[in-house]
């Protein structure tokens, strides 16, 4: 067989796995990033309605709904307030599912529910900003409504994932996308 041709067919092969392998990639790396948008979509979604159900903990129109907070837990937060302003009192239900990932905001009887958050947290302070025990206040563990009337400041962070594992070329494992987020409420009913 001729060099020429030989080392023709070489540098062919070599070019041609070259440009699979930048396509591949190429490709890899839209499909994260259309995930990782998605996901930023869909946490930025629960971050909203966070932000507007928290601080209204205990919100009514003319004053405060005393003893607000029925139930605290560290992956449950069950709450009285006026979410939408309409003078009427809502329970407001926010409850964490480790077992399928989910999390669901419960209003009045009508569930919505998130999917493949893979970590949902709460964490309850005092006015002096010192951890309560949780098990001060769960109504599961027959937490007392006094000690859930001290609480002053509420933490929660979540992790959400995307739906698919996106990777996989190469070496590395294909992972899941991860969104976090964590913030601080400082509820103003709970301060009257």
């Amino acid at each position: 067989m001729n060099l020429g041709l030989t080392t023709s067919f070489i540098v062919a092969g070599i070019l041609l796995l070259s440009i699979l392998t930048m396509n591949m990639n190429l490709s890899q790396s839209s499909t994260q990033l259309t995930m990782r948008q998605i996901t930023e979509t869909k946490s930025n979604t629960i971050n909203e309605i966070l932000g507007k159900d928290i601080p209204n903990v205990g919100y009514k129109e003319m004053g405060a709904i005393p003893s607000p907070i029925k139930d605290a837990q560290e992956g449950k937060i069950k709450f009285e307030g006026d979410i939408d302003n309409d003078g009427t009192k809502e329970t407001v239900i926010w409850e964490y599912n480790s077992s399928d990932n989910t999390l669901t905001r419960d209003i009045g009887g009508t569930e919505t529910t998130f999917k493949n958050v893979s970590n949902f947290e709460i964490e309850y302070f005092d006015s002096d900003k010192n951890k309560i025990d949780i098990s001060l206040l769960s109504e599961l563990l027959s937490g007392a409504q006094s000690e859930r009337d001290k609480i002053r400041f509420i933490d929660i962070s979540y992790t959400l994932q995307s739906k698919e594992k996106v990777g996989g070329l190469g070496s590395s494992d294909p992972k899941y996308i991860e969104v976090t987020w964590q913030k601080q409420f400082t509820p103003i009913n709970l301060r009257l």
